[in-house]
């Protein structure tokens, strides 16, 4: 095309052009996509920034409950070491130590286990050993239960430490059952 080609414009065709130019520019380069893309960028900082934060807070809280857990770990630490230094300490506890009231318990645990009459009182075995003593009780119970003869064996081997049964015998006697047992345990010389 030539220069004697063009037709020539008059100043409003010239506005004209110019404007249908630059609306056709914009539409070529449109902004909304880069706005969109800061306000993105704006937001995901925003995100970032409260994680950050509740992370922090997060890691606060931890280390305070494992401070928590610590402390409560040191604590039953002392209350297991002060609870083992009370039952080595105990004269119940101790099986080879003598108890204080060993007839009156095994009356009171015939009693429980159901016993309808008082076993009789026996007469303590003392056996002088090397290193201790062992000591019998030796018992003949009759009673029509034979479930609370049983019991009572089991609850004075259970509640009374150290203690066990050394001859057990059960014989029918009539519609009762007779119940010969020896209770033994194990003693230390005091």
């Amino acid at each position: 095309m030539d220069e004697h080609d063009l037709i020539p414009m008059t100043e409003d065709e010239r506005y004209d052009g110019a404007a249908i130019a630059a609306a056709s520019e914009r539409r070529n380069r449109p902004r909304h996509y880069v706005v969109l893309g800061v306000l993105a960028l704006a937001i995901s900082a925003a995100a970032l920034l409260g994680a950050w934060s509740s992370r922090a807070s997060a890691r606060e809280q931890l280390r305070t409950r494992q401070k928590e857990l610590a402390d409560i770990n040191s604590l039953g630490a002392e209350l297991n070491a002060l609870q083992a230094e009370r039952v080595l300490r105990s004269d119940d506890n101790d099986i080879f130590r003598t108890p204080t009231n060993m007839l009156s318990r095994l009356e009171a645990l015939a009693s429980e286990a159901g016993l309808v009459s008082t076993p009789p009182v026996p007469v303590e075995r003392p056996m002088k050993l090397e290193a201790g003593t062992r000591r019998e009780w030796p018992y003949s119970v009759t009673d029509p239960s034979l479930d609370a003869l049983l019991s009572w064996v089991r609850l004075a081997t259970e509640r009374i430490p150290g203690t066990f049964p050394q001859t057990i015998e059960l014989r029918p006697a009539g519609s009762n059952w007779r119940l010969s047992v020896t209770f033994a345990r194990y003693e230390r010389q005091p």
